[in-house]
Parts: structure tokens; sequence; C-alpha cells
């Protein structure tokens, strides 16, 4: 069954999706912090503004989906190529979720718990702030900005559909997990030392008084180690969350860009 639409409808329906896909499904641009209308008014209007940048090769590329299920096919690829970004976004985000969730049991913070607008659940206060801390840090460097011109650089070297989709991809996605895994475990460390050198004094304050409720001076420390680790984060952790920010966006890149 063959379209009897113009190609042009065509083609602003995959770019549609393209950013639909980008705006819906990455955390830099709120997911559910935004509500779906301002979403969609966005990729619409970033829609209205790439229909004039298009390069040649793109229409070339759409003008031979002619039946239904090429085109399902390439809207199917939009809305996962999406996805893809997404995970990568998010992968990122778990690592200061990681850092926070470990900050939070050294401090004795666990029972501090607040709704996550990111995801919708009762979450750790600590992993909330630092989520927070990071949306916030990459709106400020732009980073917004230039993951809306990767994609618009993608319309010059990813025709619509699952070219995208390639081997690369699983290895970069595998490399990336043990390396988030370390890095939120690096973040971490601080914390982990002051719990346990506070758990150190504490054992050796119970064998020398063993009256002493040890317990009971412990929460305190505890929670001073950590709140003290936790605002020395704050003020000295710019570079490494950059470091942070900088390595998503060049994953990114590697997913909807390539070797390019």
């Amino acid at each position: 069954m063959h379209l009897h639409l113009p190609l042009y409808p065509i083609t602003l329906l995959l770019v549609l999706f393209r950013f639909a896909a980008l705006v819906g499904m990455t955390a830099i641009f709120g997911r559910k912090l935004i509500s779906v209308r301002i979403r969609m008014a966005i990729a619409m209007a970033l829609t209205w503004f790439a229909a004039s940048h298009l390069p040649p090769e793109w229409a070339a590329h759409c003008q031979r989906i002619t039946t239904i299920g090429a085109l399902v096919m390439a809207v199917l690829g939009e809305l996962l190529l999406g996805a893809a970004m997404g995970l990568v976004c998010d992968m990122f985000f778990a690592v200061l979720n990681m850092t926070g969730l470990i900050i939070g049991r050294e401090s004795s913070l666990m029972m501090a718990r607040m709704m996550d607008p990111a995801s919708g659940e009762d979450d750790i206060i600590v992993s909330t702030l630092f989520g927070l801390l990071l949306s916030l840090l990459i709106l400020l460097w732009d980073g917004h900005l230039f993951l809306i011109k990767l994609v618009m650089q993608s319309f010059q070297v990813l025709p619509p559909g699952f070219a995208w989709f390639r081997k690369e991809i699983f290895e970069m996605y595998t490399l990336l997990g043990s390396d988030i895994f370390a890095w939120g475990v690096r973040f971490a460390l601080p914390a982990m030392v002051g719990g346990l050198l506070v758990a150190v004094a504490m054992g050796l304050m119970a064998k020398m008084a063993p009256e002493f409720n040890v317990l009971f001076l412990s929460l305190p420390i505890r929670l001073a180690v950590g709140i003290g680790l936790l605002t020395i984060f704050l003020l000295y952790g710019r570079d490494p969350l950059y470091h942070v920010f900088e390595t998503m966006l060049f994953h990114m890149k590697y997913v909807l860009l390539g070797g390019v």
C-alpha cells in the first residue's frame, strides 16, 4: 500500500518524531518535570526551525519511504533513538543517585526522604538533591543547546529509521556501565572513609568504656561528618561534575553521529 501524501508532510513528521523523542525521553529536557504539552510545543518549535535547514540528503531518504510499513519503521527508529539517548542520560544521573545513596547511608540520612520530581517516587533527599543539582548545572552549561545542535547535525549523517543502530552501541553501553559504577564509588569514597573512621572510633570507645551509650553518640557524629562532606562536595565538586557533563554529551554524540 503506497502513501498518497506529498513528500513534505512525511519529512516534517519524521523530523518531529526525532525532536519529540529527544525532548520526551531525556532528563535534560525535564521529562516528568515538564508537562507533555510544553514538551510537545518545544518539539514542534524545533521542527519548524529545522524544516528550513534540512540537508538535501534527508529529503532524498524520505522520498524512498513510499509504504505504510516503511513509515512505521522509520518512526519507530526515531523513537528508539530518543530512548537510546535517554538511557545514556539516565546512566549518568545514576552516578549521582548512587553517590547520594552511599552518602545518605554513611551519614544517617537514609530516613530523610522526599518525593523525587523526576521519577515520581519516594527517594533519599541527598540523591534527589544531587539529581536536581546536575540538572541545573546542565542548563547553566548550555547542555540542552549543545544537544539540539547535535540533533541538527544528525540530519546530515543519520537517515530516518534504524541507521543509528549498530553493534558498537552495545559495546559503548557495556563500557559505560562499568565506568559509571566506578564513578559512583569514587564520588562517594570520602563519605565511605568518613563513616569507616567514625565506626572504628566508636568501636574503640565501646571497648574502653563499655557502659557508655556509643549508639546514642554515633548518630550525631555521623550526621555531622556526612553534612560536612556534603558541603565540601557542593563547594569543590564543580570540576568532577563538569567531567560527568562532558562525558555524557560525548556519548550522546556517539549515539547520534557515530565516529563523525
